[in-house]
């Protein structure tokens, strides 16, 4: 993902992925502001595409580009997982090498759509 060429809006989406079942906008704006160490007003601001500092903006760009190299690295390390069990015992783990690939597909697919 450029990060570099998304609107603040899009940040904000791309750090706060879906909502929870349990929690509403205002609180997923929340949970965007913690992620992204700034005030919730802020990120509501950079929600309503309202004006923000280029502090908010860097801010925003730095937690997405994090969340996404989090999620790039988790899927590496379950199709990681995968493997090593693959090499163990192919029959036996195969119900978990294939739920782990399955995964880390998932992942590989954003990625594609992406771009």
């Amino acid at each position: 993902m450029d990060t570099g060429k998304m609107s603040v809006r899009d940040l904000v989406i791309s750090i706060g992925g879906d909502l929870a079942p349990d929690e509403n906008r205002t609180s997923w704006l929340h949970r965007v502001a913690a992620t992204a160490d700034l005030h919730p007003r802020l990120v509501r601001a950079a929600w309503h595409r309202e004006e923000v500092s280029r502090e908010t903006e860097r801010k925003l760009r730095q937690a997405a580009e994090t969340t996404e190299n989090a999620s790039r690295n988790t899927a590496a390390r379950l199709e990681s997982i995968a493997a090593r069990l693959e090499t163990l015992d192919p029959d036996f783990h195969r119900h978990d090498i294939d739920a782990l690939r399955a995964l880390a597909g998932r992942r590989i697919a954003l990625d594609r759509r992406a771009k």
